[in-house]
C-alpha cells in the first residue's frame, strides 16, 4: 500500500440490526395502542384491561429487544443505535400511560365514580 492509496473503512456489522427494528416497531406501536384504547373501549369493561395487559406484554418485549439491540450496538454488531433508543423510549412511554390508566381507573373506584 503506497502513502496515497485509500485505506479500507471498517464498517459495523449489521447482523442485529432486526432487534433495533423490532424493538422500535414494537415500542411505538405499543405507545399508540396504549393512548388509544382509552378512547376507543367503553370505560371500565373487561376489554379495556384486556387490552392494557396485551399492550403492557407488547411494551416488555419491546424493552427487551430494545435493550438487546442497544447492547449488540455497542459490540459493534449493530448500526442503528437512534432505532434501538426509539424503542426503549416509545416502551417506556406506554408503560407510564398504562399505570396512569390504572392509577385513574383505583382512584375512580375509590370514590365511588
Amino acid at each position: 500500500m503506497t502513502e496515497h492509496e485509500p485505506r479500507p473503512v471498517e464498517q459495523a456489522s449489521t447482523s442485529k440490526n432486526g432487534l433495533g427494528r423490532l424493538a422500535c416497531a414494537l415500542g411505538v406501536g405499543s405507545a399508540a395502542s396504549a393512548a388509544l384504547v382509552r378512547q376507543m373501549v367503553m370505560p371500565f369493561s373487561v376489554w379495556m384491561y384486556a387490552l392494557w395487559g396485551l399492550i403492557f406484554v407488547t411494551a416488555v418485549v419491546a424493552l427487551v429487544a430494545a435493550w438487546n439491540a442497544r447492547r449488540a450496538v455497542r459490540a459493534g454488531l449493530a448500526d442503528n443505535r437512534g432505532t434501538a433508543l426509539v424503542g426503549v423510549v416509545a416502551a417506556w412511554l406506554s408503560i407510564a400511560w398504562i399505570a396512569f390508566g390504572v392509577f385513574v381507573v383505583v382512584f375512580m373506584a375509590m370514590n365511588g365514580w
